[in-house]
């Protein structure tokens, strides 16, 4: 007798926990703002987790090094391998997940996986050459960057930098598995990835502080990165069982992908640029400025994580089915109701943070070798940043819907107006008020940029649509 076909109740996924029904969690049913939201909120569940941690970080930090020279030194060297890890891998998502969520819908897994292969060999080998380009010519640029410096503390500059090269190549490759594995709508492992690079400095500082000095934080930095990749390159096989680095020639979506990433890139540099340029001039001001301006900024990137980049994170793949979907009613509303409410909120935590500035900072950092005057200079640099919060937190919406509309050309036009506003503002303040006068500059340059991407959404929003009743 031929066995009957399994009925269609053995081929329903498992359901989910009750807790989970109970709070709204309906798989594969919800709606894109359900979606959205719950992947925001496991998102910021964990970026809590991980910034209490870096806080944790921080304060070891502040006690053991102060504002030290050994802390600016490492603070210029850590600059650049930051900026271009930032830089190539931070670009790959935006350029890689509305491109590969349209390939996802077009082409059989096998193509797909070879796509994924290929990008990330390319990205791979990027970061290998600049991180070869960085250690080579450090001599060149690093009495440019840090031109305040004696010469013996240029000297330890340079030695972090090469200490921190390994950190440039792992950190860019965990920010592109990250990018992958969002855009699979897995969204927990990468956000608790994050916990492991401040987990391990904060080891290292308790341990072997006194022994290695100021390079117990490069080793956390490239150590914590290398964890990283450990754990998330495997997931990223268990998605994709043929994943492996080679190379399988440019087909149609590569191309895509590759046209998208140059305007990004391009962008994502201008725009790094500012923070280069606001560390470069702070080290022309006495010393300790530049660990003033990174102790104060430290605690605004947590705040800025735990709010903007995790709603940024789930939307970019929800805005990139929804542009594949050709439902542009439904990706207005999502804009709009997302901009709206954490808008919003993102002023009354302003609010709160201006209130509570000068307490927060002395509760952080201030013990050991972190003295009182230092808490206070940190308190004002502290409100000037925030004063960015709600145009970042707004403004990060409009970018994450303009990369989905493959819009990263406008976001290229952003990044020109940024630098320039932002040099100009940070030589303007400085002249008044000093290194307080260069974080004011940043919160005036956000709210520039997100002018501008609020102009250019509905723009590329019309011709978009134009093109696909083409």
């Amino acid at each position: 007798m031929t066995p009957s076909p399994p009925s269609p109740v053995a081929a329903r996924p498992e359901p989910r926990p009750r807790v989970l029904q109970r709070l709204g969690w309906r798989g594969r049913d919800r709606s894109i703002n359900q979606k959205i939201f719950w992947a925001a909120a496991i998102t910021a569940s964990l970026s809590i987790c991980t910034k209490l941690f870096a806080i944790g970080r921080e304060s070891l930090v502040a006690r053991q090094f102060g504002r030290s020279d050994a802390l600016d030194a490492f603070l210029i060297a850590l600059m650049l391998p930051e900026f271009l890890a930032s830089l190539i891998a931070g670009s790959f998502g935006s350029a890689f997940i509305p491109s590969f969520i349209a390939a996802r819908n077009d082409q059989p897994r096998q193509a797909r996986t070879q796509l994924l292969s290929s990008v990330v060999t390319a990205s791979l080998l990027l970061l290998l050459v600049c991180s070869l380009l960085v250690c080579a010519a450090a001599s060149y640029y690093l009495p440019w960057l840090a031109s305040g410096f004696s010469a013996a503390k240029l000297v330890v500059t340079r030695h972090l930098l090469y200490s921190l090269a390994p950190y440039l190549i792992f950190g860019g490759l965990a920010v592109i598995y990250i990018a992958i594995l969002n855009s699979e709508e897995s969204f927990a492992l990468p956000a608790a990835s994050a916990i492991l690079p401040p987990l391990l400095a904060i080891l290292l500082l308790l341990t072997c502080a006194r022994p290695l000095g100021i390079y117990v934080l490069s080793i956390g930095f490239a150590g914590g990165s290398l964890l990283q990749c450990l754990i998330l390159g495997p997931a990223v096989r268990r998605r994709y069982p043929g994943f492996r680095f080679g190379w399988h020639g440019a087909d149609r979506y590569l191309r895509q992908i590759g046209s998208q990433y140059t305007p990004m890139l391009a962008g994502a540099f201008l725009m790094g640029c500012t923070t280069l340029v606001d560390q470069v001039l702070a080290a022309t001001l006495p010393a300790g400025s530049v660990a003033a301006l990174a102790y104060a900024n430290r605690i605004i990137l947590a705040v800025l994580a735990l709010g903007s980049v995790s709603i940024s994170s789930a939307m970019l793949p929800y805005f990139s089915q929804q542009i594949a979907s050709c439902d542009w009613k439904g990706c207005r509303h999502t804009l709009y109701t997302y901009a709206k409410w954490t808008m919003a909120a993102s002023l009354l935590l302003t609010a709160a943070l201006i209130i509570f500035s000068e307490p927060l900072v002395r509760l952080l950092y201030q013990r050991g070798a972190f003295k009182p005057a230092d808490a206070v200079l940190v308190s004002h640099l502290f409100i000037a940043l925030a004063l960015q919060i709600p145009f970042y937190v707004v403004g990060i919406l409009f970018v994450r819907l303009l990369s989905a509309l493959q819009g990263n050309g406008f976001l290229l036009w952003g990044a020109v107006i940024a630098l320039p506003v932002d040099v100009a503002l940070d030589l303007f303040f400085m002249h008044f008020w000093g290194i307080v006068g260069i974080a004011l500059a940043t919160s005036c340059m956000y709210l520039a940029t997100t002018a501008a991407a609020a102009l250019f959404t509905p723009i590329l929003f019309r011709r978009r649509m134009r093109e696909v009743r083409r």
